[in-house]
């Protein structure tokens, strides 16, 4: 969204894109690398990895998109997905970040939470999920 409009010479729209799309693709090339030592190398599974994996696909996503939102741009529709696509997955970014440091808060003071019933509220916060369901309830 545009406050005002902004005028911008070609030859600075073209630096803009591609300062955008290089820093994106060192960006997504990380966390390739990244994700892909977590599996190659065996990690072991634990909270802290499912935790670093999520927010690597979080980013991952939302850096793809910010990538291909360009072609987006002249069809109303495809950017009003793109744009809550967007929106959605870099805000799962901070959400997971978030986690990360619940987790590492959890890990400090001695919290008497079951490892299940803390993921299953780690994945809730991350991807966004609103409530919780109550098996007592109808």
């Amino acid at each position: 969204m545009q406050v005002y409009e902004v005028q911008r010479s070609p030859e600075n729209e073209r630096a803009f894109q591609v300062m955008t799309f290089l820093g994106c693709g060192v960006s997504l090339c990380g966390l390739l690398f990244t994700f892909i030592l977590f599996i190659a190398v065996g990690v072991p599974k634990s909270d802290r990895t499912t935790v670093h994996k999520n927010l690597i696909v979080a980013l991952g996503i939302a850096e793809l998109l910010l990538m291909c939102s360009d072609w987006a741009s002249a069809n109303e529709g495809a950017c009003l997905v793109v744009t809550a696509l967007l929106h959605f997955f870099f805000m799962a970014s901070f959400s997971w970040m978030l986690v990360e440091g619940l987790l590492l808060w959890s890990k400090v003071v001695s919290v008497n939470i079951s490892e299940d019933r803390r993921m299953k509220m780690y994945y809730s916060i991350g991807w966004g999920k609103t409530h919780y369901s109550n098996n007592t309830m109808p």
